[in-house]
């Protein structure tokens, strides 16, 4: 019992095919790049935050990012209270 696949995905691999592989290669990976650059200001902007209550805060989100950047964790929600200094972190482990 095959998967048939949905117009768009067929519409999709009919563009992969046929393209230029410049043009194929930027639409694939332009938005991974924009999605990784964003996580990295974001990783930043955590830290100056953090900067700014103590310098185990500071410690804290290094430990974190560490962490996370290997696959152990993954960040199911992170918000940011700038009013009172607090970051939230809510995490889940991955299997």
């Amino acid at each position: 019992m095959g998967k048939i696949a949905s117009a768009k995905d067929e519409s999709f691999r009919e563009y992969v095919i046929t393209a230029s592989p410049l043009k194929v290669l930027f639409t694939v990976c332009g938005p991974l790049a924009l999605y990784q650059a964003m996580q990295q200001i974001f990783k930043i902007m955590d830290t100056l935050m953090a900067a700014h209550v103590s310098a185990g805060a500071v410690s804290a989100i290094s430990s974190l990012t560490q962490i996370t950047s290997r696959g152990a964790i993954v960040p199911a929600h992170t918000s940011c209270c700038s009013l009172h200094g607090v970051m939230y972190l809510n995490y889940r482990v991955c299997s």
